[in-house]
């Protein structure tokens, strides 16, 4: 009968493991790569970004938005973001003065004044009915007060996840999407207002949103990551991980997924 050797800190299941080997062959070569598998090898939409120049052995971060200029180096600009879910939802941004500067050794630092990256070609909204959707970011320095997860790029309603201190507003979401559910660091939790929102995302550094998209709302074909266009709210200051996936995700899928991006983000959960 096969071994099982389970090393490192991915779950299967409840338990949690890096490389997985059946005898001496290996099943899934890295946490990422069973991560992509799990979420995406049945044909979901979606997206994944591990802000690094090299990911599973390739080149995945350009200063260019073509993809012709490498990121090397601290500080370089990120023009060009490689999805790594297989659906080939690259983030651009095409105007140099607005783009996130990579962060060694992983992450993107953006100024939370004009930064920006796009996710084109990716819609969110069903063209009858509704679409759920989940979200995960992983961060280290959510910088000031007002921040913003996802955003419709150029429009000033579709977002979700906002975060205000002090804010008694209950808008955390808008009306093109509505907030289901949402877990700081693996934790469910239910906040009623902006400031609630911002008091949990100050204390954590995994945020797992799940939220369902109307048909017959504003565009949501461009979804953005960075300043929402209203400003001054933005995303995280440094972000090392986001997930964007059409569905819910099962309990065991959440947790892999918290714990990846807790460990790009070098929390702990």
């Amino acid at each position: 009968m096969p071994v099982l050797n389970i090393v490192g800190k991915l779950y299967l299941g409840s338990s949690i493991a890096d490389r997985v080997y059946l005898g001496t062959s290996l099943v899934w070569p890295s946490v990422l790569a069973a991560l992509i598998t799990q979420l995406f090898s049945a044909g979901e939409q979606g997206a994944i970004y591990v802000p690094r120049p090299i990911v599973l052995g390739a080149q995945a971060l350009f200063q260019d938005s073509s993809g012709t200029i490498n990121v090397t180096a601290d500080g370089d600009p990120a023009g060009r973001m490689l999805d790594q879910s297989g659906n080939g939802n690259h983030a651009v941004q095409t105007v140099s003065g607005r783009r996130m500067g990579y962060s060694e050794p992983n992450g993107l630092l953006q100024d939370q004044v004009n930064d920006l990256i796009t996710i084109g070609g990716l819609n969110l909204k069903a063209a009858y009915g509704t679409k759920i959707w989940t979200l995960c970011v992983g961060y280290s320095d959510l910088g000031p007060e007002d921040i913003i997860l996802l955003n419709q790029a150029n429009e000033t309603e579709p977002w979700i996840g906002i975060g205000q201190q002090g804010s008694s507003s209950s808008g955390i979401s808008s009306g093109a999407a509505e907030q289901e559910a949402v877990w700081f660091n693996g934790v469910l939790e239910s906040p009623a207002t902006r400031g609630d929102m911002w008091a949990l995302m100050n204390a954590s550094s995994v945020i797992v949103i799940e939220f369902t998209v109307l048909a017959g709302s504003r565009n949501w074909n461009a979804p953005s990551i960075g300043m929402y266009l209203e400003g001054p709210t933005s995303g995280p200051k440094k972000s090392e991980f986001w997930m964007l996936r059409e569905g819910s995700l099962t309990d065991s899928e959440r947790q892999n997924v918290e714990a990846y991006a807790a460990e790009q983000a070098g929390a702990t959960l």
